[in-house]
């Protein structure tokens, strides 16, 4: 039988048990190898063995991660991986609601439809990276602070909350927390939308 090309036989990647390599397949020219980057596979092992995580929470270094992982989920779609990279991050619970309101609002600013119906459903899964009172905590700070300006620079900021934000909000909060964010965000939403 064939053997299998030396890329393959490296230990930082190999078929899955019991499959051949694809056919065709050939080692990277020389200076297109990356020794020195670990690959998905590694990584996810790390992760499920208890490795520690590389990313030291700080909120300078969140903002610079959070700008990545935002850019990424415009591109791959998958809400349920932005989440899964936002709790690796290790964002304390002190810091939970202000940077909950700021993925909102980054969120509320991205102008094209789909990729901010993306970003939604990622602010929806936060729930679950986040303590749910910080989350709420997040929303009132958005909609006290952050929502009266922001409604000057996107116009239909009322319209995106009614239609993008809050049929999320209910799938992932119970009716008692939204109920306990109806005054902020009906000051909010009712001065505004007219």
């Amino acid at each position: 039988g064939k053997s299998a090309p030396a890329a393959l036989l490296a230990p930082a990647f190999s078929p899955p048990p019991g499959l051949p390599p694809p056919p065709g397949l050939i080692d990277p020219p020389p200076g297109l190898r990356f020794s020195g980057v670990k690959t998905l596979a590694v990584a996810v092992g790390n992760c499920k063995q208890g490795a520690p995580a590389a990313f030291k929470y700080t909120p300078q270094a969140f903002r610079r991660e959070l700008a990545n992982i935002m850019r990424e989920l415009r591109l791959h779609k998958n809400p349920g991986l932005a989440v899964g990279q936002v709790r690796m991050c290790g964002v304390p619970q002190l810091r939970q609601a202000a940077e909950f309101a700021d993925i909102l609002t980054r969120s509320a600013e991205e102008s094209r439809g789909p990729a901010r119906r993306t970003c939604m459903a990622f602010v929806g899964g936060l729930t679950k990276a986040f303590e749910k009172e910080e989350c709420i905590k997040g929303l009132r700070m958005f909609f006290d602070e952050v929502y009266p300006d922001l409604c000057t620079e996107v116009l239909r900021l009322p319209n995106i909350v009614m239609t993008e934000l809050m049929p999320t909000l209910k799938v992932v909060l119970e009716e008692g927390e939204l109920s306990a964010l109806k005054p902020s965000l009906f000051d909010a939403v009712g001065c505004h939308a007219a």
